[in-house]
């Protein structure tokens, strides 16, 4: 037995004599929007301009919307979940009020963080903020996560194996930047040797 958006009678009423969105059909239903427009082309019912029709239950302020998606730079998601309503909902009062879409990232300040090694084998996070590129060595993290910001804003982190890339806590240590250039040409002459018991 066909299932009520399948039926060609109930489509042709609710979207033809009754006028109808695909969006108050679809929530009758309910079943996605996609699957009322699919079913309306099966049946090669014609299909409406655009519709940007807002469901009668919803009462929402475009200008608000429109303020918060421009202005605030938030997604449709995050609207939908403040005004508690759907991402359809919120994407028709846009495009009522022929708001232009958004590149992908345009509405972040940030551009999603990537993990890389350099060349000689530190491990860093990179961050895009406004066009530029920041990296962050992951030792520098896990030092800040050890000890605190305070204690590490001003010090090297020293790798005690002289290993880039073994990020251990225990295998981490503070020194001043005197102190860690101290060190690497004590290491150079010979006189200090590198701790490989970590």
């Amino acid at each position: 037995m066909a299932k009520k958006y399948q039926d060609e009678g109930w489509l042709r009423t609710e979207y033809v004599e009754k006028g109808r969105s695909t969006y108050q059909m679809a929530e009758d239903v309910p079943v996605t929007q996609e699957t009322v427009r699919n079913w309306l082309e099966k049946h090669e019912i014609e299909r409406r301009e655009r519709e940007i029709e807002l469901p009668d239950q919803v009462d929402v302020d475009k200008s608000k919307i429109e303020d918060l998606y421009h202005n605030g730079g938030l997604t449709t998601r995050d609207i939908a979940e403040i005004l508690g309503c759907s991402r359809e909902v919120i994407r028709m009062c846009l495009h009522e009020s022929g708001s232009p879409p958004r590149k992908k990232y345009e509405h972040k300040l940030y551009e999603p963080v990537y993990h890389r090694t350099t060349a000689n084998g530190y491990e860093k996070w990179q961050i895009g903020i406004g066009g530029d590129k920041h990296d962050v060595p992951v030792h520098r993290l896990v030092a800040v996560a050890e000890y605190g910001y305070d204690e590490v804003v001003d010090k090297v982190v020293h790798h005690k194996n002289h290993i880039p890339w073994d990020n251990r806590h225990e295998n981490l240590e503070l020194m001043s930047a005197s102190e860690h250039s101290r060190y690497h040409i004590n290491v150079r002459h010979g006189n200090v040797e590198r701790d490989l018991n970590v």
